[in-house]
This record gives structure tokens, sequence and C-alpha cells, in this order.
């Protein structure tokens, strides 16, 4: 039996993003430190650069079930490989079952990604006789 003096374990995300930028352009980091993290879409684009994930910060914890909606262009894509790191941050911390991606090596990096994820891409051709589960699995 466990004492009523015993802290109950809050749950731990599975997911964490917490203030994760994607901004594209040569003087993207200055562009964001100058700006102190508040994102003007336009006045960045007038310097000449993109702004594809702004200030992106949520958990998601193990049973639950993200969807990520928006219109074509809002950055879905980029978050994602963000998330994955198949593209790196501008800047945010990203954490998979407490493992921070941003501080991964390489070697690292193939391993969560060989453990830990599953990827379809958008142009790949899915194999419409297996589920989406079957082809997420599919080597």
């Amino acid at each position: 039996m466990s004492s009523q003096n015993e802290a109950i374990a809050e749950p731990k995300p599975v997911i964490k993003c917490a203030s994760v930028y994607k901004i594209f352009g040569e003087h993207s980091k200055k562009m964001l430190q100058q700006s102190n993290g508040n994102v003007d879409a336009q006045v960045f684009q007038d310097a000449g650069c993109v702004v594809g994930v702004n200030n992106a910060s949520f958990n998601v914890y193990e049973g639950e079930m993200l969807v990520v909606t928006g219109l074509s262009g809002s950055g879905k894509s980029t978050l994602l490989r963000c998330i994955s790191r198949l593209t790196d941050t501008t800047a945010g911390d990203i954490f998979i079952d407490g493992q921070d991606l941003v501080a991964m090596n390489s070697k690292q990096l193939i391993e969560l990604r060989r453990n830990k994820m599953g990827m379809v891409f958008q142009n790949f051709a899915l194999l419409p006789h297996k589920t989406v589960l079957e082809n997420i699995a599919f080597p």
C-alpha cells in the first residue's frame, strides 16, 4: 500500500516540443534573437527569411493521438520534419521519451528513428493493399 505522503508521479510526455521555431534564410537565427521570439512573418520575409514554424509548443502523452491540420504551406510538414530532425530547428527544444533530439548526434538519431518512429513521406506511394499501420511498419 502506498502512503498518503507519497507524491503521485506526473505523466511524462512521449513527445515534447517547447518554443520550436524553423525559419529559413541566411540571417534567420540573428533575426529570431533580435525579435525576442515575437516573429512577424512579413518583417522576416522582407529580410529574406521564410517562417516555417513559429513558436510551436505542445506535449503528446502515451495513448494520445495528435492531429496536425492546416492550410497548404502553413508549416505542418516542416514541424514534422523538425520533430524527426530531418530538418534542424532554428530554436527550441524537442524531446522524444525524454531524449533531447537537438543534442543527438547522427548515430543516436538513426537509432531513435529506427526504434521509436515511423515516417511516410508526402510523395511516397503507399501500398494500396496494406493498412496505414502496415505501410508505416513496412521496411
